[in-house]
């Protein structure tokens, strides 16, 4: 790897998993803002972040968590998509729930912004904000929407750009051991729903995702 005087690239144990991984840089950031995205998301002309930090620097409604949108690489017509959504726990305190919707618009961005519980894993955030909140380091791998809850229940405020900023899904899932690492997503996910004392995880399009009963 070529080294760039501006990069540091920081050594962890192998499989530390992306919540421990992922506290190591914030806990390592010296700036102000950060900026994450998953590890088959790659940039490219439309990846505009100064669009996305200006909307985190000059909105009134002091956000914490600004989010673009993403694109599949194949087919090349694809078109961005967001996931930006809400989180609920059902009336009977068993289920996590994503909904689709949002909290309204963005104040001073109300044509390309909204605000919501939940956003993809491309986003620009305050350092401080995230070093509030962390990630869960016992969650390798489906630590998302347990991140999202727990900044939503902090007071976090987070927005969604999906106009402003797009990268590329790129999902090279080719790799052997990459795949059988991924798979024990639902492993952790069942970790993170008897973390919140939940019994279900339901996406926004109707069906149970998770379900600790079966």
């Amino acid at each position: 790897m070529r080294r760039d005087p501006n990069t540091e690239l920081l050594s962890l144990r192998y499989d530390v998993g992306l919540s421990a991984a992922r506290n190591a840089l914030v806990e390592r950031a010296t700036t102000p803002f950060v900026v994450l995205l998953d590890d088959d998301f790659v940039f490219d002309q439309r990846t505009d972040i100064a669009a996305l930090l200006r909307v985190l620097e000059e909105s009134p409604d002091q956000l914490d968590i600004v989010a673009g949108s993403l694109v599949l690489h194949e087919p090349a017509d694809s078109e961005p998509y967001s996931y930006a959504e809400m989180l609920r726990i059902s009336d009977d305190g068993t289920e996590l729930q994503l909904r689709r919707g949002s909290l309204g618009p963005v104040s001073g961005f109300e044509d390309a912004c909204s605000r919501h519980d939940i956003v993809l894993n491309f986003f620009v955030a305050r350092t401080l904000s995230l070093r509030r909140v962390l990630w869960d380091a016992d969650l390798k791998l489906g630590e998302h929407q347990d991140f999202f809850l727990r900044a939503k229940n902090s007071g976090l405020k987070v927005a969604s750009c999906p106009s402003l900023a797009i990268a590329i899904h790129a999902q090279d899932h080719s790799d052997t051991n990459y795949k059988r690492k991924r798979m024990r997503e639902f492993q952790f996910l069942r970790k993170m729903l008897t973390k919140h004392n939940l019994r279900r995880l339901r996406l926004s399009t109707g069906p149970v995702y998770v379900d600790l009963d079966r």
